[in-house]
C-alpha cells in the first residue's frame, strides 16, 4: 500500500487500505492518520468514515467515533455496520437508549447480522440500568445469532449465557458458558479471556445474571 502510494499521492483507496491493516496491527494512531488523508481525498467514503470509527473507539475516543459513525450513516442512511458500530460506542458511553435503537437499526437493514443481534442482545441482558433489560428478548436475540454465526462463536455464546441467566435459566447459562470455555480452550485463546468467561460462569453457577 505504501508503495502504491508513493506511485500515486492521491490514491484515497490505497491510504484506506493501508490504515485497515494499521488497524489489525493494533496501529490505531498511523491508521486514523491514513484514514483522514483517505476522506481528504474522498470525503464521500462512508466506509473509511465507518472504519476510522473503528480505530477511534479502540482508543476509546468515542465522541470521535460517534461523529464519525453518524457522518458514514448521513453519507449512506442504510449503512447497517455504522448503525451497529454507532450502538456500540453509544453502550460504551453509557447512551443505552440510542444504543439500542442504533442496533435494532442495523437488524432492520441487516435481518442475517449476526454480530447486531448478538450486540442487542448483550445490552438487553447485562445492561446496568434494569428499565433497559429483558432477559427472554435477550435469549431470542442470542439464540438467533448463535444460528447465523455456525454456533461456535464463544463471543455469541458468552451473550447467549448472558442472556439465559438474566432470563432466571442458570442451568443453560452454566452450560452455554462452560461449552464458550471449552472451545476458547482448545483454540488456546489468551488466559485473561478465559479468566472473563469463567468470572461469568461462576456468577451463573450462583444463580447471579451479569451485570456489564
Amino acid at each position: 500500500f505504501t508503495w502504491a502510494i508513493k506511485l500515486k499521492p492521491d490514491f484515497a483507496v490505497a491510504y484506506s487500505n493501508r490504515g485497515n491493516a494499521c488497524k489489525n496491527k493494533g496501529a490505531y494512531d498511523k491508521a486514523i492518520s491514513d484514514y483522514t488523508k483517505a476522506i481528504k481525498l474522498n470525503p464521500k467514503d462512508a466506509d473509511t468514515y465507518n472504519k476510522r470509527g473503528d480505530a477511534r473507539v479502540k482508543k476509546g475516543a468515542y465522541d470521535k467515533a460517534l461523529a464519525d459513525y453518524t457522518r458514514a450513516i448521513k453519507l449512506k442512511p442504510n449503512f447497517a455496520n455504522a448503525h451497529n458500530n454507532r450502538g456500540e460506542a453509544w453502550r460504551h458511553k453509557g447512551n443505552y437508549n440510542k444504543a439500542l435503537a442504533d442496533f435494532t437499526r442495523a437488524i432492520k437493514l441487516k435481518p442475517n447480522f449476526a454480530n447486531a443481534y448478538n450486540n442487542l442482545a448483550w445490552l438487553l441482558a447485562t445492561c446496568p440500568r434494569a428499565v433497559c433489560r429483558n432477559g427472554a428478548r435477550a435469549v431470542t436475540l442470542a439464540e438467533k445469532a448463535v444460528a447465523l454465526s455456525g454456533g461456535k462463536n464463544t463471543n455469541i455464546l458468552d451473550t447467549l449465557a448472558a442472556a439465559c441467566a438474566e432470563a432466571g435459566r442458570f442451568a443453560k447459562a452454566v452450560k452455554t458458558q462452560r461449552r464458550a470455555i471449552r472451545i476458547l480452550k482448545v483454540r488456546s485463546a489468551r488466559a485473561a479471556v478465559i479468566v472473563d468467561y469463567e468470572k461469568r460462569l461462576h456468577s451463573y453457577e450462583a444463580h447471579k445474571p451479569w451485570r456489564e
